[in-house]
């Protein structure tokens, strides 16, 4: 694995935990991660062999590997692999701007993948207080708070993969499951994979109203439905439509024209899961027959202070109610679990999307975690 066989000196290499996961798919998301990123990272096994090269820019892959301290790496991969409340690790280095990373993803307590993350920040701290100067010449850099983000949404994203082929290879060595657990098992790791490829809307060049309304069309596609919206609210003003999808042309005069009265329905107030076979009462009945709805399923997002020139969050605008409504108007649907976890989840989503615009916004410095600040001897 070339120079970083030198942070496990005398180790040999564990054989791949196949079972679990491929090599070549965590070659693949590594890939991804430092193409969009500018991260340089490898996985490594528990004791630190490196399991994939390093990856990030090839000019500068081979520099970032003499940079790692190897006692340091081993004291943070033994920390994270020993503990039972710590998943990762981020600490400085003898640079001011260079960042480390250690996360680990577990299977019954024992470390299965573990991923080193090494980052170039683009700001600089007093340089006085470290062994050595600012790294110069780099091309791949980024943020603090961006590399941070890089080490939680890596680990979500492989926790969600190991998680997903347990399910899956326990399904599977059943010699007496159905062929209905079968078909659950598969449908839980599709809907696992697709909500993964949603994920990258959040670190998307796009405006977030594009990347909400993509949102919205690919979870109306994967779950067949026939509709899907958020709205909001500013305090003491009309609720609004903001992005919608539809399958077909559903539209409503109540979300273009302020004078007409709101179904009180479609509020955020509270989750709200209206199946085709759910005893309504009548003003509900009454509703959902205007609406011409079947089945409904409304969920509240996080408030955002809304900041930004983007049309989903108007610069000055007070706080803001926002909540997504899912609806079926040509067939029945009897809303099961796993749909109502899946929008949940596409819903968290969601909200990453409507809050990027105002972090970008009013960008703070956040502190690392686990810092070690290295002092001049």
């Amino acid at each position: 694995m070339g120079k970083l066989e030198r942070l496990t000196p005398g180790r040999e290499e564990k054989p791949w935990p196949r079972s679990l996961i491929e090599k070549d798919e965590l070659e693949k998301w590594q890939k991804y991660f430092c193409d969009i990123s500018n991260v340089f990272l490898c996985a490594v096994d528990e004791r630190g062999v490196p399991l994939t090269a390093l990856g990030g820019s090839p000019e500068e892959a081979e520099q970032v590997e003499r940079l790692i301290d190897g006692d340091q790496f081993q004291n943070m991969l033994q920390r994270v692999a020993e503990s039972e409340l710590e998943d990762r690790a981020v600490e400085r280095t003898a640079y001011p701007n260079f960042r480390l990373a250690v996360v680990t993803s577990k299977v019954e307590r024992r470390p299965v993948v573990n991923w080193l993350i090494c980052g170039i920040m683009d700001d600089t701290e007093d340089a006085g207080e470290y062994e050595n100067p600012p790294l110069q010449g780099f091309s791949s850099i980024l943020s603090e708070k961006q590399f941070l983000r890089v080490v939680d949404t890596l680990k979500s994203i492989t926790d969600a993969m190991l998680t997903d082929r347990r399910f899956l290879r326990q399904a599977q060595s059943k010699q007496q499951k159905s062929a209905h657990l079968e078909q659950t098992a598969e449908e839980k790791l599709r809907s696992s994979e697709f909500l993964r490829e949603m994920m990258w809307l959040l670190g998307s060049s796009e405006p977030p109203k594009e990347a909400a309304r993509k949102l919205l069309q690919k979870t109306g596609e994967h779950l067949q439905l026939d509709m899907t919206a958020v709205y909001s609210r500013a305090l003491g003003k009309q609720p609004q439509m903001t992005v919608k999808w539809s399958k077909k042309d559903i539209s409503w005069g109540f979300e273009s024209d302020s004078k007409l009265s709101w179904p009180s329905l479609l509020t955020p107030e509270r989750n709200l899961i209206l199946s085709s076979n759910t005893m309504l009462g009548e003003e509900e009945k009454e509703e959902m027959d205007a609406l011409g709805l079947r089945a409904l399923m409304t969920m509240p997002i996080k408030r955002c202070h809304a900041s930004g020139d983007s049309s989903l969050m108007k610069a000055g605008a007070a706080q803001e109610e926002y909540w997504v409504c899912f609806g079926m108007s040509e067939k029945e649907r009897i809303w099961e679990l796993e749909e109502i976890r899946f929008l949940g989840e596409a819903v968290r989503i969601l909200q990453g999307i409507l809050a990027r615009q105002e972090a970008s916004a009013a960008p703070g410095r956040r502190s690392t975690s686990n810092a070690n600040k290295r002092k001049k001897k």
